[in-house]
């Protein structure tokens, strides 16, 4: 199967990356995922749902839709979704970065004694 559709809002973690992992194959109704998120200090570390049957339609986890399209699922099929929690607040937003450069230039510029 292939993951074609994810929509939603993440409530969760600032950034993660959300493992979705193949447990039971089969066809719709018959397979089943783990599903893995951020925990025991590392990405994807906790799992967070166990056999999580895969239907079809839109299926939701964490405020985060998704959903799945083929014929059959594989035991240990995986797939990698990147999401950010949009709903946490900035509590310093006047913090700003600046681009740091640097010369290479280690001798003198031309025309300099």
């Amino acid at each position: 199967m292939y993951l074609v559709e994810t929509i939603g809002s993440w409530i969760g973690a600032l950034y993660d990356r959300v493992k979705i992992k193949c447990s039971v194959a089969g066809a719709y109704g018959v397979c089943k995922v783990d599903v893995y998120a951020l925990g025991n200090n590392k990405i994807a570390g906790s799992q967070i749902l166990d056999d999580y049957l895969i239907t079809g339609g839109l299926q939701e986890i964490n405020g985060l839709y998704f959903r799945f399209e083929g014929n059959e699922m594989n035991v240990d099929d995986e797939w990698h979704v990147i999401v950010r929690n949009y709903a946490l607040n900035n509590s310093n937003a006047g913090v700003r970065s600046i681009r740091a450069t640097h010369s290479w230039r280690t001798g003198k510029r031309v025309g300099e004694e």
